[in-house]
């Protein structure tokens, strides 16, 4: 699924964003994809088993919040000075809240 939303992911863009050079190692060498991979599938055992949440409309969009919180395609932040973390708890806050307000999660 994960290489399907990158393929849909360079459509979009037009261009292949998988593509690196030899100054750069992507995915495999350095396992990015498994990380990936194992972030969402935490995130959907968080969502299920921990919050358990039984809508699958609620499900998706909690799982698309942390999804956006990831930003992993993001590359203009840096680290340094938390700037890249700031950014990525204002997407969480921002995500949460709004299915916070639509009632699509509970505070519980």
């Amino acid at each position: 699924m994960l290489l399907e939303y990158l393929d849909t992911c360079s459509e979009d863009a037009g261009k292949n964003i998988q593509v690196y050079n030899e100054f750069e190692k992507r995915y495999e060498p350095n396992m990015e994809l498994k990380w990936l991979a194992d972030y969402l599938l935490n995130g959907l055992v968080l969502i299920k088993h921990t919050l358990c949440l039984t809508d699958t409309d609620a499900t998706a969009e909690v799982l698309q919040a942390l999804w956006e919180t990831l930003d992993f395609q993001n590359i203009k932040d840096e680290m340094d000075g938390g700037k890249a973390i700031h950014g990525r708890f204002m997407i969480l806050q921002s995500n949460l809240t709004e299915l916070y307000n639509d009632k699509k999660i509970t505070a519980k």
